[in-house]
């Protein structure tokens, strides 16, 4: 029973970590035109009641906030905020399209200039912030320290370009836009750091000095499991695979999936997945009845919701079984096959179309000089041993 409670505080303590660090924000949106407001995107799963602080006081060059300006206060709603969620915070009010926002107790409201500002997100206290995300529409450079209302340092432990970005118009202090806002993509992010990168690439923002209709759209999640590496090799008559991801969110499972042609997948075994993980994660299996010549696995992985998505397709030589020759991999008149015994010989082209099928009693030299050139699978049934050949006619 300890262990299982253990398990489950611990699963909680790896579920809100982001929540309390750098980049589990971004900002994505700022309008200093009427109507005033910003738009900021919930890079990890939130929980409901988690607090955050956003200011347009600049950070000065010891890492403290200047102050004389506003600080709203905004609170999560009970159904927490999702990856992909966009929150946009207007200044009248203030008030929040999810969650609650209020004037921190004892300070003001913000009120944004035309003259360059930014929005620094913190959580913590106005007097020891932990700074989680930040925007800057100035100038494109972060100055040394905030020597105006209308400028700012690099918050403390962020990174522009990751967890902070800075969109004026030039790189000169002023060089200021009065309005910009994140243009780029809201699809799928294969992890949690392409997220911030991209998002936090000024390259990727609008600007004007005319108001914007900030974009509330939500962005779709990030991809439930960051692949780093997936690799196999053959060993005592076996194929033994390997994986490594570096995130996984909601992972409930995988299949394995294995062709002889890189066409026709089956399912050859199941591996459980670690559920929600922030660090890497190490996997492996051993297929004992690989098919003869070249083996091609996959990896389905599956949510808890259900939700599919397939891993990339690698290739395994297995070397156990008699095999047989194709020669050479670059041809262009003949293709020389050689056989063990009978084997149902088929040629595809890459669209999966059959270009040649016959029975080979032995071995035998193909004319292919009438193939258009491009790149060709050719497949052997021995006996039910199915090995798959590639070759490129020229």
């Amino acid at each position: 029973m300890k262990n299982v409670l253990l398990c489950f505080v611990f699963c909680l303590i790896s579920l809100s970590t982001y929540a309390q660090s750098a980049g589990a924000i971004a900002i994505i949106g700022i309008n200093s035109d009427s109507p005033d407001g910003f738009t900021f995107v919930a890079i990890d799963d939130i929980p409901a009641s988690t607090v955050f602080f956003f200011t347009d006081n600049g950070v000065l060059s010891d890492g403290s906030l200047r102050t004389g300006e506003g600080i709203i206060e905004y609170t999560v709603g009970a159904g927490g905020l999702s990856q992909g969620d966009v929150v946009l915070i207007s200044q009248s009010g203030p008030s929040a399209s999810e969650g609650v926002a209020a004037v921190a107790n004892t300070f003001s409201n913000i009120n944004l200039s035309a003259s360059g500002d930014q929005i620094i997100a913190f959580i913590g206290s106005p007097a020891t912030p932990v700074y989680i995300a930040a925007a800057q529409t100035n100038s494109t450079l972060w100055q040394m320290t905030a020597s105006s209302s209308n400028n700012s340092a690099l918050p403390t432990g962020l990174t522009d370009g990751t967890t902070a970005v800075a969109v004026g118009s030039g790189s000169g202090a002023g060089d200021e836009f009065d309005n910009s806002e994140y243009t780029g993509t809201r699809g799928s992010f294969a992890d949690r750091n392409a997220a911030l990168t991209t998002i936090n690439d000024a390259s990727n923002w609008t600007g004007s000095n005319s108001s914007i209709t900030l974009n509330s759209t939500d962005f779709a999640p990030l991809l439930p499991v960051s692949l780093t590496s997936f690799s196999g090799n053959h060993f005592n008559n076996n194929i033994e695979l390997n994986w490594v991801t570096s995130l996984e969110i909601n992972n409930d499972y995988f299949d394995v999936q294995r062709s002889a042609n890189m066409k026709d997948f089956v399912t050859i075994g199941k591996v459980i997945g670690n559920g929600n993980m922030t660090r890497e994660s190490e996997y492996a299996f051993t297929d004992r009845n690989p098919l003869a010549g070249v083996n091609y696995y996959r990896l389905a992985q599956y949510d808890f919701n259900g939700d599919m998505e397939f891993h990339k397709v690698i290739a395994v030589e297995n070397r156990s079984k008699t095999s047989s020759k194709v020669y050479p991999t670059l041809a262009k008149a003949q293709l020389n096959v050689e056989v063990y015994e009978e084997s149902a010989l088929t040629i595809r082209n890459s669209q999966g179309q059959l270009i040649n099928s016959q029975i080979l009693a032995d071995s035998k030299s193909i004319n292919i000089s009438d193939f258009a050139p491009g790149i060709y699978y050719l497949q052997l049934n021995t006996n039910g041993n199915i090995e798959t050949h590639k070759f490129v006619k020229l």
